[in-house]
């Protein structure tokens, strides 16, 4: 975590999560984590809390995501392979625009930076 209020933010939604949202069919919508978040007296006062927290589920890697919202792996085995499918097919779009936009404008692919394979 970059710094403090990074840390307080992932131990908050870290205590949230372990107790109410294990496994995928316990998952919370990103709205209501939020709510959740920002009520509690010590949460950091922040320009942009969902972005704060966004960065921050993003960064553990620790936290799961699929069309429900956020848990933690109840399967330690499957849930990490749902999540990072949901991704994948998330993300699929972005990457088709991508490449049409790249099969339109052939010379905007050129010496671009080589994507990370997934």
């Amino acid at each position: 975590m970059r710094n403090e209020n990074d840390r307080k933010i992932l131990s908050a939604i870290l205590e949230i999560l372990i107790f109410w949202h294990e496994g995928k069919a316990n998952a919370i919508k990103r709205e209501d984590l939020l709510r959740l978040l920002t009520s509690q007296p010590d949460f950091p006062a922040l320009a942009d809390p969902d972005r704060a927290m966004r960065k921050v589920i993003e960064e553990s890697g620790r936290i799961l995501t699929s069309a429900k919202g956020y848990y933690l792996p109840a399967d330690p085995v499957n849930d990490p392979i749902d999540a990072i499918n949901y991704l994948r097919k998330k993300n699929n779009g972005v990457f088709l625009h991508i490449a049409r936009i790249k099969e339109a404008y052939p010379h905007a692919g050129q010496g671009e930076q080589k994507e990370l394979p997934l």
